[in-house]
């Protein structure tokens, strides 16, 4: 390995594990489960239109996703 390549690799893993440990810890977006107003929401498509496969799928991925939060 040449020298612009040692270099191009001892930049770039210090770039590659700030990005991948350290960024998403300062870009966490709000967690939705916790929002009781969004569940209200669901809750009430879900009233509204029971025999909607989609809504309900959506709605059953959504449970699973936050319980596996």
């Amino acid at each position: 390995m040449d020298l612009w390549g040692k270099t191009v690799l001892v930049l770039s893993v210090p770039i590659m594990l700030w990005f991948f440990c350290l960024y998403p810890a300062y870009s966490q977006e709000p967690n939705y489960c916790h929002d009781k107003q969004a569940w209200q929401e669901w809750d009430a498509l879900v009233a509204k239109y029971p025999h909607d496969m989609d809504i309900q799928m959506l709605h059953a991925v959504r449970i699973g996703l936050c319980k596996k939060n």
